[in-house]
Order: structure tokens, then C-alpha cells, then sequence
């Protein structure tokens, strides 16, 4: 069963927040110069207990995940506890031996583009970004390992869609992942004209559906909900359905985030620090009771979340972008607790 509009339960981990560039839409705001980094054998007790809570998939991705020093004995573990690893990546440091050192160990590696040359650039700050990401996807081409182009959908990029495909086919991609620019962390200050109108969402789902028919070529995956799917989708929720068993996390979280604080949040990066989880690399084996805070606020969220009149405006809608602007809104839980104590 799909849970959370995802077919698999995934773990998003960034271990650090350190990175060789400092994109303009970046939503953790990485850079150059950050020394953050997660302790790697608590980071893996914490992955213990996921796989625990039926998690199946864990997605490295940062700040840089080719800068955290641990990356191998992280990605190492993470296979021998039964994940399937995938790793995103800009793709600047993805050489022959980086590659080799990880072979046969990642299920999948997404190298992240913001469209053709010009827009790639101007996003990276540096003028050499998109000629090492075409790099770094050549050498991927080469390898046995599965990959994918992870495209940010702009209105600067938009038009370029056509060209990440044909791209992406002809280097044998195995996915082609359109994710709408989302605006947190440094992308809140870029301007209003990077911003996908509603029109432009409906574009955007209606191409990803063209080249989804084209037969050859990369699987499309597009960041886009019909709004008119929210309401049967709440099948896909456990927290929602009285009647369901809920037995460990992942039946009622996916997918989980991991910061490069250590503390996990429900949905996506971002998210209110209201809805943070009992579970931690402090704390990897805390108790969970779905019936204290902060589930009740988190199936508050969700209950808004797929309310059609919810979304602003447009027939599609961005779905994990949509629960973490909703998470900074007073909740119903606090604000029914607000009415009760006045």
C-alpha cells in the first residue's frame, strides 16, 4: 500500500550541512565553511531504530552528502541494517574513484540540475557547476550504477523540461524527478519571477504526463498532486483512519527527516519545530505513544492538508510543500486549546 502519496517508507538524512556551493534555492541553506556534521555511529543507532519502525529506503542527500567524511561506513551500515541507499548529489566531486568506493552499494544516485547551462550556473554561483554536473552524470553513465537527474522546476527553467528528458535519456537515467523550486531556507529570497504560477504547475503536470507516454526513456516522477485526488487519498494515511492499526512510524510518517541537528521531523525539510518527533540521535530509543503531542497536531496538519480548500489556488498542488506551509499556521489542536484556556 502507498503511503503518504510514496510507494516505499523513506528516511531523508542530511548528515551535514556543509557544501562545496551555495545555491540560491537552497531550502537548508548549505554553503562552504559550514563544519556541521553528524556523529556517524549515533546517526546509525538512530537508522537501527527506523528500520525498526519500517522504514525501507535511506536518501542521503545534505548540504553535500560527498563531503561528510563518514559517507562510507554511514552508507555501509545503512546496507547491512536491510536499507536500500540512495544518494543526491550536485555531482561536483562525483569521480571514477568516489564512485568505485560506493559500487554496488547505492540503489540509486541522483545528481540535481536547474536547467540548461546559463540557469544552472546562475542558481550555483560558479561558472564550472553545470559542466561538472554533465560530468559527474557521464561518469555515472559509465558505471553499473542506477541514477537519476533530480531537475528543479522554475519559471526559469520550465521551458527547458524538454531538454532534462532528452538529456537524461541519452545518458540512460533511470529517473527523471521534476521537484518544484519549494520557497524555504535561501530560496524565500529569490524573487517572485522564479516562482511557478498555477498555470505554470498545470504545465508542468500535463508535460511530465506527456513524456511519461513516450515510452523510451527515464521514468517520470513530477512533485504534483491533482487537487481533486486529495480526498481519496487519505486512505494512504493511517493517522487519519480510526479503524487503522497504527504499529510503528512509518505507518504514520512518510517520508521521516533526519537535520543535521539529528532531530527527525514527519513529511519534509522545513517543517515547523512544533511537530518534531520523539525520536533523535540524542535519543534514538525513545518510546513512541501516538496518542500524545505532538501526533494529535500532526494529524491536524494532515486533516488540513488534504481539505481542497486548503490549497491556494490552482489545480495542482505541491504536496509536502503544501504540509510545511500549513506547519507554520496555528494548528486546530492549539487553537481549540487557545479557545478553551480564554
Amino acid at each position: 500500500m502507498r503511503s503518504g502519496f510514496l510507494p516505499a517508507r523513506v528516511v531523508h538524512v542530511h548528515p551535514t550541512r556543509a557544501c562545496n556551493l551555495a545555491c540560491a534555492h537552497c531550502y537548508s541553506e548549505s554553503a562552504p565553511g559550514i563544519d556541521d556534521a553528524l556523529d556517524v555511529e549515533r546517526l546509525i543507532d538512530l537508522l537501527a531504530r527506523l528500520r525498526e519502525e519500517g522504514y525501507e529506503i535511506v536518501s542521503v542527500s545534505g548540504g553535500e552528502p560527498l563531503v561528510y567524511r563518514p559517507l562510507d561506513r554511514l552508507v555501509d551500515a545503512a546496507v547491512e541494517l536491510g536499507f536500500r541507499v540512495h544518494m543526491i548529489t550536485n555531482g561536483l566531486l562525483l569521480s571514477e574513484r568516489r564512485l568505485a568506493a560506493l559500487a554496488g552499494k547505492l540503489f540509486l544516485v541522483g545528481v540535481s540540475l536547474d536547467g540548461s547551462e546559463e540557469t544552472h550556473n546562475s542558481v550555483r554561483g560558479r561558472p564550472d557547476a553545470f559542466r561538472k554536473a554533465i560530468r559527474g552524470l557521464t561518469t555515472l553513465s559509465k558505471s553499473d550504477t542506477p541514477f537519476a537527474v533530480i531537475y528543479a522546476v522554475t519559471a526559469h527553467s520550465l521551458a527547458d523540461i524538454p531538454w532534462a528528458f532528452q538529456t537524461a535519456r541519452d545518458l540512460g537515467a533511470r529517473l527523471l524527478h521534476l521537484r518544484p523550486l519549494v520557497r524555504e531556507g535561501r530560496a524565500r529570497s529569490l524573487t517572485d519571477d522564479w516562482s511557478l504560477s498555477a498555470e505554470d504547475c498545470s504545465r508542468l503536470y500535463v508535460l511530465a504526463q506527456l513524456l511519461s507516454a513516450c515510452g523510451t526513456g527515464p521514468r517520470i516522477q513530477v512533485d504534483l498532486v491533482p487537487v481533486e485526488e486529495l480526498a481519496e487519498a487519505r486512505a494512504q494515511f493511517a493517522l487519519l483512519d480510526p479503524a487503522a492499526r497504527v504499529a510503528n512510524v512509518s505507518d504514520a510518517i512518510n517520508p521521516i527527516v533526519v537535520d543535521a541537528s539529528g532531530r527527525c521531523f514527519p513529511f519534509a525539510y522545513g517543517i515547523d519545530s512544533r511537530y518534531e518527533l520523539p525520536l533523535s540521535i540524542e535519543d534514538p530509543h525513545s518510546p513512541i505513544a501516538f496518542d500524545s503531542e505532538p501526533w494529535p497536531s500532526i494529524v491536524s496538519l494532515l486533516d488540513s492538508a488534504l481539505e481542497a480548500s486548503s490549497i491556494e489556488g490552482g489545480e495542482y498542488v505541491d504536496w509536502f510543500a503544501h504540509l510545511t506551509r500549513l506547519s507554520h499556521r496555528p494548528s486546530a489542536v492549539q487553537q481549540r486549546t487557545s479557545r478553551q484556556a480564554s
